[in-house]
């Protein structure tokens, strides 16, 4: 059993020289001394304290033949049947009181190197040398030549692009130019002889731009044209007079009491389903306040859809708005308003129906503008929602035929 003098752990391996946690130089544990026995001062002699092993004569003392071979002791470390071990190098070494000195460790360093060389002799041989080639002599520099291809690089660009610029100003834009002015003056040309003559010398002055007018409509056999009068009206009627035009199947009927002193519309007319079957479409002209341009009319649209919009509600049952905005009728520029709602009677099926409201402002040769107002009801198999209105059915007909008096 060894102690470490540091730290006063013990290490059972009797061949451990250092201690593993602090790296104390390991001493081996004494026994206990005997009781001290006051009598045996009395009774013993300086003979008896000699111990009788000890050689005296120092011809006798074993020399280090008699030790054995350094590496046969420490080839038997470990061995079962070793009981009590040679001295080492080590073993020779007087215990120290406290921790191992710088001296103690070079003491253990010299006996190890001393050992390594005859190990690593019974082990595999070390390679040869390497034999060192002497370093080549440093080259000199060779200066760099990508500057002064840069260089060269630069002029040519801009002797290119100089050479390039005069090309285009001298050569390539003229040729440019000249075939520019001959097709502007072909164009030109073709414009003039292609481009209709208006006769209309008349102009709008709240009109930024002039519109073309649609073209002549040329009527169905059996259709019958109206033209809108100021002989016979009277009133309001009188006092926003706009001249218009249209044609309506000959199967539709004109209410007599439109168009005459005391009316109400400029015209009114129907296409009923028989007798007492009920009404299937109605197209009703009117007028409102217009400045004379759709630009000018665009403050005023909204103010006379509300106007009409309220008297159609009160009018019709369950009335109930689609939509609103701009539109055009045979290149007019215009308003519009969309509905829908139901006509529901006791007894009866309930029997859908679907409205437009266009507004057309007018000119300046015009009082007002024109207010077409379409209904059509589910019994016009054609329509089913208020876009068929003017497009499907009987009612396509008067839209598309409709006309301003001078335009």
């Amino acid at each position: 059993m060894k102690r470490c003098p540091k730290c006063s752990r013990t290490f059972p391996d009797e061949n451990q020289k250092f201690c593993t946690i602090d790296g104390g130089l390991l001493r081996s544990e004494q026994p206990p001394p005997p009781p001290f026995d006051p009598n045996l001062t009395v009774r013993a002699t300086s003979q008896d304290l000699i111990d009788p092993t000890r050689v005296l004569n120092p011809s006798q003392a074993p020399t280090s033949t008699q030790l054995g071979s350094h590496n046969q002791t420490i080839a038997s470390f470990g061995s079962a049947t070793f009981k009590e071990p040679s001295p080492t190098v080590t073993d020779l070494i007087p215990p120290a009181e406290s921790a191992p000195t710088s001296a103690d460790l070079g003491a253990y360093a010299t006996m190890v190197e001393r050992a390594a060389p005859q190990t690593v002799a019974s082990s595999t041989p070390l390679a040869p040398p390497v034999s060192q080639t002497p370093a080549p002599p440093p080259v000199a520099k060779r200066k760099s030549a990508m500057k002064w291809v840069l260089a060269g690089l630069v002029v040519l660009l801009v002797v290119g692009g100089g050479a390039a610029a005069a090309g285009y100003f001298l050569v390539l834009k003229p040729m440019l130019d000249a075939k520019r002015g001959v097709l502007s003056t072909n164009n030109n040309r073709s414009q003039n002889e292609n481009t209709p003559v208006n006769t209309n010398t008349a102009e709008n002055p709240n009109t930024t731009e002039k519109t073309k007018g649609p073209e002549a409509f040329v009527p169905p056999a059996d259709a019958i044209q109206f033209k809108n009068s100021a002989a016979n009206l009277d009133g309001e009627l009188a006092a926003n007079y706009v001249g218009f035009s249209f044609y309506y199947p000959s199967s539709w009927v004109s209410d007599p009491k439109a168009g005459v002193p005391g009316a109400a519309n400029f015209a009114k007319l129907d296409k009923a389903a028989g007798a007492n079957e009920g009404l299937k479409e109605r197209v009703v002209f009117n007028w409102y306040p217009s400045k004379g341009s759709y630009e000018a009319d665009l403050p005023v649209f909204p103010v006379s859809a509300k106007k009409v919009t309220d008297q159609l509600s009160g009018a019709l049952p369950n009335y109930a708005e689609v939509s609103r905005g701009d539109v055009t009728v045979n290149t007019y520029k215009g308003y519009e308003v969309r509905f829908k709602g139901v006509f529901k009677e006791a007894g009866a099926a309930d029997l859908p129906y679907w409205g437009r409201v266009i507004f057309l402002p007018g000119s300046k040769t015009d009082k007002g503008g024109v207010t077409i107002i379409m209904l059509a009801t589910s019994l016009a198999t054609e329509i089913k929602s208020p876009a068929d209105l003017g497009t499907s059915g009987d009612s396509a007909l008067i839209l598309d035929s409709f006309r301003f008096a001078n335009r």
